[in-house]
Order: structure tokens, then C-alpha cells, then sequence
């Protein structure tokens, strides 16, 4: 019998903390959540949450108009309502972007209400022998999948060479990602990143090799046709970096994060990046083409999980390699300890949280 009550991770003024919850109740024949008529709800028990950067904004309150904190879930579903929305039993990863109302991710619980279509495209069923914390990745690899795709669309429109070189800007989870995919499909690929630390990590962890890695300042002779900006923040370091290592009239690709009215050589990125526009920037020393990319469709998921399925003998590797940027799996008791230090301090590597005790699919050596 599914308990009513249940432990979660909840943020205050910047700090978080392990709070108790109870399921908020239904009145007898509602169809939906109190005062919300054909709406629908699910809970969802997460079996691993992957730590995101977007997380520790949230908490440190430098986030922009999204609030979705532990958004990386991967779980089974507890209960629906009306019955046979989504089926119970149903292994899932959550999609963060349909408009749905949800408590925090980092739970044993999560309770999600929204309209129907809203909350079945929410959960996006997850193969049965999928292992928990290598599946943590499948959102944010929907994301880079939706911008790889990006990429592709523009480089096409422009007549380039759809194997040419690529700069990844920025070396977080996103840009590690990208470099990932883009060397499994044999395009030559440099990942840039300001500090040295990051890029130690992936070579380290056999992630990547040392030669696609380069610092800025190793960076200073290269020229690539597309670039792709994938920092957590839009700034104007990272961009003037993509301006710089870009060929004239090649491609610079935004994924990193914007605030409204921000702007980069008369560009208005947040637009740019949300409504996935393309515009012609100019710099002091050349001009080229800025594409906006924001993210992901329920096929960009579909893509993410066939290239993580174990399955698939030519796409074990990547599988193999993501495992290898996972820096610990931690009870969930443990995790607003680990939230409010990776809040304060440095970010490297995917962290994972697993309700109870850790499952038997962690990545050998994971280290806490």
C-alpha cells in the first residue's frame, strides 16, 4: 500500500533542507487535484535524480523564469488518476518542459497534476532494463540530441559541410555530452573550456581524450565553421569566445542559458534562443550566424534512449563513458548536505541521488 507520507528536498532563502510531506489529498470522485476540473495527477517514485546545474541556481535564486528543482528523474509511476492515463507500474524519465504543476524531484515522492495531454507527455516511458543512474542522462541528452539537430538544420541551410570541425564552448555536463556524441559520430570535435579542472576530469575519467580538450588560452589559434555555446550562463566571455574560434560566416549555436533583454553584437539572445531563431551578428573582426536552440521533443528523448541502449553493441561506449562522469550516488538523506556545498562551491561531474539505499546499477568506482 502506497504511504501518503514521504521525505523530500525543499530550498529557503538559499539553503536546502530534508523535509517531510504528505500527499495532498483528493476529495471522493474528483476527476483531477482539488479545484481543478479535467486535470489529472500522478505520483511518480523516482529511483535516481541527477543533480543539475540549473538546480543549484535555482537554489542560489541567479534561475530565470523556470522553476523546476530535481528535474534529471528517473522512477516508477505510483498511482494515477483518472486510471489509465499512464499506466501504474510504468518506468519513466521526466520531460520538465510540458506545463505541469510538480512538487520537488528530489523526493520519494513526486506529486504531478496538470491537463492530461500536458501530464502524458511529462512522462516518457523508459525501457524496463534501462540501469537507474546511467538513465539520470536522458534528459539532458534529449537536450543536446535537440541541439545537435539544430546544428545540423542550420548547418545544412547554409550549405556547409555537415562533418566539418565543431568547437564546444563551455565543459559541464551539457558540453561533455555534446563533445561525446559528436566524436561517436566521427566529427572532429574540441571541447573549450576557461578552466583546467573540467577538462582534467574527462580526460581522468577516459571520458574524452586529451587532444579534443583545450583551455581558452590553448584555444587562441583555432578556427572552426560552427561552434556551440553550452556554458550554464549566456556571458559575454563565452560568447566573445565562439565569436572568436568561429571562421567568418560560419555558425555559432546558443544553448547556454539567457535573461531577458540580454543581448550579444545588437542580438537579442533570449529570444534568439527560445523562439530557436536564427540572425546574422557581426563582431569588430567578422560576421556570422547565431542560432538559437531550447529544449527537446519527445523524439529528441527517443533519440537519447536509443543511444544509451546497452542493446546496441556500436553504442555501448557512450553508455560506458557517461557512467564515468558520475561522481557519486548518495542516499537521499544525504542530499541537502551535498546540495547546499555543490551551491557554494565547485560543480564538476553528475552527482546522483537514489531514494533508500543506492542501486545495484551505480557505475563502479563512483567515488562520494
Amino acid at each position: 500500500m502506497l504511504t501518503s507520507t514521504y521525505q523530500r528536498l525543499e530550498h529557503h532563502n538559499g539553503t536546502v533542507r530534508l523535509a517531510s510531506a504528505t500527499v495532498e489529498p483528493r476529495p471522493a470522485g474528483s476527476v483531477g487535484p482539488v479545484g481543478s476540473v479535467g486535470e489529472c495527477s500522478v505520483l511518480l517514485a523516482p529511483a535516481a535524480i541527477g543533480v543539475c546545474r540549473s538546480d543549484l541556481r535555482e537554489i542560489n535564486g541567479t534561475r530565470h523564469l523556470r522553476r523546476d528543482f530535481g528535474h534529471e528523474i528517473v522512477g516508477t509511476v505510483a498511482a494515477c488518476r483518472p486510471e489509465g492515463l499512464v499506466p501504474v507500474g510504468q518506468r519513466v524519465v521526466l520531460d520538465p518542459h510540458p506545463r505541469v504543476r510538480r512538487t520537488s524531484g528530489f523526493a520519494e515522492l513526486v506529486e504531478i497534476r496538470g491537463e492530461r495531454a500536458e501530464v502524458a507527455a511529462a512522462l516518457v516511458p523508459l525501457p524496463d532494463d534501462s540501469p537507474a543512474v546511467r538513465s539520470v542522462f536522458v534528459e539532458p541528452l534529449a537536450c543536446v540530441c535537440h541541439c545537435l539537430s539544430r546544428l545540423d538544420e542550420a548547418t545544412r541551410a547554409a550549405g556547409a559541410d555537415p562533418a566539418g570541425p565543431v568547437a564546444v564552448i563551455g565543459a559541464g555536463t551539457a558540453g561533455a555530452l555534446m563533445a561525446t556524441v559528436l566524436s561517436a559520430r566521427s566529427v572532429p570535435v574540441t571541447l573549450v573550456n576557461r578552466g583546467r579542472p573540467r577538462l582534467d576530469f574527462l580526460q581522468e575519467r577516459g571520458v574524452l581524450p586529451r587532444t579534443a580538450l583545450r583551455t581558452a588560452d590553448e584555444a587562441a589559434g583555432l578556427t572552426v565553421p560552427r561552434a556551440i555555446v553550452a556554458t550554464a550562463a549566456a556571458d559575454t566571455a563565452a560568447l566573445g569566445l565562439a565569436a572568436r574560434v568561429v571562421a567568418p560566416d560560419g555558425l555559432v549555436l546558443l544553448y547556454a542559458g539567457t535573461q531577458p533583454g540580454q543581448a550579444f553584437a545588437d542580438v537579442d539572445l533570449d529570444t534568439l534562443r527560445r523562439e530557436q531563431l536564427t540572425a546574422r551578428a557581426a563582431t569588430d573582426s567578422k560576421t556570422f550566424q547565431l542560432v538559437g536552440s531550447h529544449g527537446a521533443t519527445r523524439e529528441d528523448f527517443t533519440t537519447a534512449m536509443d543511444l544509451l541502449d546497452p542493446r546496441t553493441p556500436q553504442r555501448r561506449e557512450l553508455g560506458r563513458r557517461l557512467d564515468r562522469m558520475v561522481t557519486s550516488v548518495l542516499p537521499l538523506a544525504q542530499g541537502a548536505d551535498l546540495l547546499n556545498r555543490l551551491a557554494r562551491g565547485p560543480f564538476i561531474g553528475k552527482p546522483v541521488l537514489v531514494p533508500g539505499r543506492p542501486y545495484s546499477d551505480a557505475p563502479q568506482g563512483a567515488a562520494s
